[in-house]
């Protein structure tokens, strides 16, 4: 019994090393509000990234070490757009507009 008690800690204790905090968000085309699909997400400086859903929804899985880090959304025809966010906010969804460009 003590030896089923020592591996269930074990394994919550491993559980916690590799949890993640997971940031939710959207992109939409600031000129006609409509979700823009297959957009770049990334964390600067971090291998992290994502890209948009079909609705603009994207979903990134972010390690508990960082505490602020910095959101780029990117696309061919759209400027880009940075956000500073903190850890914190991973609770919130993240919203872009982004604004389209002539290339």
């Amino acid at each position: 019994m003590k030896n089923w008690l020592n591996i269930t800690v074990l394994l919550l204790f491993i559980s916690n090393i590799n949890a993640q905090m997971v940031l939710t968000g959207r992109v939409i085309n600031d000129s006609n509000q409509e979700p823009l699909s297959d957009i770049n997400i990334v964390v600067v400086n971090e291998n992290i990234g994502s890209a948009t859903d079909n609705n603009g929804f994207f979903q990134l899985e972010l390690p508990y070490e960082i505490s602020s880090f910095t959101l780029e959304a990117s696309a061919v025809g759209f400027s880009s757009m940075s956000k500073e966010l903190e850890s914190g906010e991973v609770k919130n969804i993240v919203i872009f507009n982004l604004v389209p460009t002539i290339i």
